[in-house]
């Protein structure tokens, strides 16, 4: 079975792709192959990046600044 990829979307709005712990972005240097089927992105094929080795944090860390900015611009709270 092919593997799942998740997108979560970077500080600047745009939709990245995270990737065997790399996060991909159009201007990525890597290349990700993908079928987009019920939602999910499954990964078909997956050229590594020559220049760094992948790093779990950066997707982890992208995905709780998305979080956070949802909720900010969802809410009506003020800050405490």
């Amino acid at each position: 079975m092919a593997e799942i990829c998740e997108l979560v979307i970077s500080q600047k709005g745009n939709p990245k792709l995270v990737v065997n712990g790399y996060l991909m972005s159009e201007c990525c240097k890597g290349q990700a192959i993908t079928t987009f089927l019920d939602n999910l992105h499954y990964l078909k094929k997956f050229v590594k990046h020559n220049n760094h080795a992948p790093q779990a944090d950066r997707s982890k860390v992208a995905k709780v600044i998305a979080c956070i900015k949802h909720q900010a611009h969802e809410t009506r709270d003020t800050p405490s």
